[in-house]
């Protein structure tokens, strides 16, 4: 079932300027269009040891004092486990740009080259699926009393990682963008879900709320119209429900947030919990199979880029607990409004050697200089 969302309903985030300065800058509050386990989450097999440098043509005039990433969201909210890496990490202003990479590394480097980080073992922390993007929270500070000063006005900043180690057997990805092809022109909403719903009647696994894919709710910015879509599943069967909408997860009504519905714990539901405020309702019946399905469909307009919308099902169950209320896990989705290519970012990688030469490509972690 589909929801109108007016504009005039759909708020605009503010978001204070984050101390740093993010490349590409489009995306400093914004979950990046693609995604990168090159360097720090390729697996040890095939990843250990990893040298890897990007190029970055739009970072202003600073004092650079560290790096930081940011872990990859997921549509299933996957959880990923802390690891480590150890890691040596270089700087320079690069004689060449992003459109034009050498496959040599040293090449990319300028006469400014200087090791900022030797021999570190870096924690990578656990991701958090409830966060659209991630936290810059892999951050790799330079060694004590080091320093990058790089001059900007026009010139390119390499950096460089050699990693020797790490904990992790399986990859993870990191936020990235793709720098070609024609996600830039019309990016698709990132969507994630978080925290465990609640036990319907009739049910015995908890309700769940799945953010819909962008081919059944299209995010179209080349026309203007927009859809974010959520599937519910293990709802009460020829129930009635409510798909909830807001952007605000601190309180709704003065209700502080998240919210416990009274009575909810130790109930035949289990603990049922409130995430988001609620701006928009959408209300109607579940199958006989316990599913329901709701689109919020909408214009968009550039100025929308980075607005997050969260949505959680809310079910009318006498029998679930004292209440009368169950609640379904919360999905996260966020708007990133189109983007000029090229961006100014690319790569050179080599997995499973320090050698020479290696091999450029279009995709770069979304990179935070501190």
């Amino acid at each position: 079932m589909r929801c109108l969302l007016p504009f005039a309903l759909l708020p605009f985030a503010a978001f204070a300027a984050a101390q740093g300065y993010v490349s590409p800058a489009h995306f400093d509050h914004v979950e990046g269009t693609a995604n990168n386990t090159l360097p720090f989450g390729g697996n040890t097999a095939t990843s250990t040891p990893y040298r890897y440098q990007q190029i970055h043509d739009d970072v202003p005039t600073s004092v650079i004092q560290g790096i930081a990433f940011r872990h990859e969201t997921t549509s299933a909210g996957t959880l990923r486990a802390p690891f480590t890496v150890t890691v040596d990490v270089w700087m320079s202003t690069s004689p060449n740009t992003s459109a034009t990479p050498d496959a040599v590394f040293d090449n990319n480097h300028g006469v400014d080259k200087v090791q900022v980080v030797t021999n570190r073992v870096v924690s990578v922390p656990a991701n958090d699926p409830s966060l659209v993007p991630n936290p810059f929270n892999i951050e790799i500070p330079f060694d004590p009393g080091i320093v990058f000063p790089f001059i900007g006005g026009g010139a390119a900043l390499c950096w460089e990682v050699q990693v020797t180690a790490r904990t992790n057997t399986a990859s993870v990805p990191f936020d990235a963008i793709q720098n070609s092809g024609s996600s830039p022109a019309n990016p698709v909403a990132i969507s994630s879900k978080a925290f465990p719903g609640c036990v319907a009647t009739g049910r015995t696994l908890p309700m769940t709320a799945t953010p819909q894919s962008n081919s059944v709710a299209p995010m179209d910015w080349i026309n203007g119209t927009g859809a974010l879509g959520v599937n519910g599943t293990q709802l009460q069967s020829n129930g009635v429900v409510a798909f909830v909408y807001g952007v605000d997860r601190t309180q709704w009504n003065g209700i502080p947030l998240p919210f416990d519905v009274p009575g909810s714990t130790g109930a035949p539901s289990g603990t049922c919990t409130l995430h988001t405020e609620i701006l928009v309702m959408n209300a109607m019946l579940t199958s006989a199979t316990g599913t329901a399905s709701s689109q919020l469909v909408f214009a968009v307009t550039p100025a929308l880029h980075g607005v997050t919308i969260n949505t959680q099902i809310l079910g009318l169950d006498a029998a679930a607990n004292p209440l009368g209320f169950t609640t379904s896990n919360l999905v996260v989705q966020q708007l990133v409004a189109p983007y000029p290519i090229p961006m100014g970012i690319c790569r050179i990688f080599l997995g499973g050697s320090l050698g020479a030469s290696g091999s450029t490509g279009a995709t770069g972690l979304v990179t935070k200089f501190l």
